[in-house]
């Protein structure tokens, strides 16, 4: 039983290290291709 606890919470930090990598990286190469801040950081804005 141990192990799945184990395992469930690598799998829940990697998710959730994943989900903030994207939500730095997919704005970073907006900007880096738009030139425009603007572009890049509207869609955190909700």
């Amino acid at each position: 039983m141990r192990k799945d606890y184990l395992a469930f919470f690598i799998s829940l930090f990697l998710s959730r290290l994943a989900d903030q990598i994207l939500l730095f990286i997919v704005p970073l190469v907006v900007f880096q291709t738009t030139n425009s801040a603007s572009w890049a950081f509207s869609s955190n804005r909700s």
